[in-house]
Formats: C-alpha cells, structure tokens, sequence
C-alpha cells in the first residue's frame, strides 16, 4: 500500500467526493507529499504530489484507511440548486448535515433552499435567491463550529500579521442572509437595491 513518507506546507479548500454525495468541505491538507508505493509487479516507486495532485492523492489514500473527507472538513457548505432541472432540497437533509457537523464541532452553514424546497412534506417554489437566503437564515441551522487556523502569507511567503487583515463590513440587510458566517462581508459594489449607498 502507499504510504505518504514526507509532507510539506499547508493548503485548504474545497473537497468533495462520490462515496459522500451532495456535501462538499474545506479540509486542509499538505500542499507538497512524497509517496512510496510498490507497482502491480511489486516495483518499489516514488512520487512527489504536489497542489491540487497532493490533495488528490491524501484524500485516496485517506480512503485506503477508511477515512472521508467528512472526518477531516473545517466547514460544511449546503444550499438548494438554482438551474434547470434542478433537484429539490428537502430540509430534513439539512437538518441532518447539520446534526452531523455539532457531533464533530464543525462549522456548517446553509446558504440557501434553492428554487425547489421541501419541508414538512410541502413544496415551496423560490424564484428569489434573497428570499432563498433569508429563508435560510430563519431555519437557524447554521452552526458556528472550532475556528479554521487560516495561516496567510503575502507573495513573498511572509506570514500576514492579524492587524493588517481584511475585515469584513456589512449593511443593514445582511443580518438576515444565510451566508452571512462565512461571507467576506459586503463588496459596495452598489448593485444592492435593498439600501441606498
């Protein structure tokens, strides 16, 4: 079996994967690994991943320990699907998503039902993707899990002190928006008809 003998840096992002279908997570993951592993002949082989390969490979080779990436996310993202043909978000599946991310303190946020949402056994059609967002907001199923360490660096590798460190500012009308625990904050970009600027 491989086995990952050396791992370097750090990177986080998305993950998703067929074993887990319709949920995706940040997980962080080393940014450069070095695999030994034998070929169908027995050959003993390197390789070195690194990046997006790097994550590719631990996520496999996590399976190899029956591991998902579920065990290791920093944070869940769910939301209902906009486009045609979309499928329908039924809420007790969030209910659940959510459940699962308390038992591992990991932050899940629901972002919103999509066009096509069903709770109590009744289907709402949302056209309004705001509408979709506060209603999402009200179902109170986001959860503030363990902080994610983010770890910036500027493009000379320096580390980015927390004082010089965006942060984040939102009107009026985002109090009420799903999105809100993770969103960067409000990008004035003067398209919101909800205020004026």
């Amino acid at each position: 079996n491989p086995v990952i003998v050396d791992a370097k840096g750090e990177q986080t992002g998305w993950e998703g994967c067929l074993s887990v279908r319709g949920k995706r997570g940040i997980v962080t993951r080393p940014n450069v690994v070095k695999v030994e592993y034998s070929d169908r002949k027995g050959k003993r082989k390197k390789i070195t991943a690194r990046g997006f390969f790097a994550r590719a490979v631990c996520h496999e080779l996590d399976h190899l320990d029956g591991i998902l990436y579920i065990d290791k996310a920093e944070r869940v993202v769910c939301g209902g699907e906009n486009y045609d043909g979309d499928r329908v978000c039924n809420f007790d599946w969030v209910k659940s998503l959510r459940k699962q991310c308390e038992k591992y303190n990991v932050t899940f946020c629901f972002i919103e039902t999509g066009t096509r949402f069903i709770k109590d056994n009744k289907l709402y059609i949302l056209k309004n993707k705001r509408i979709q967002s506060e209603m999402a907001f009200k179902s109170k199923m986001n959860y503030q899990g363990k902080e994610i360490n983010f770890i910036l660096k500027d493009d000379f590798g320096n580390i980015i002190k927390k004082e010089k460190l965006y942060v984040p500012y939102f009107k009026d009308h985002c109090s009420t928006c799903g999105s809100k625990l993770i969103c960067n904050g409000c990008a004035q970009c003067k398209k919101c008809n909800f205020e004026k600027a």
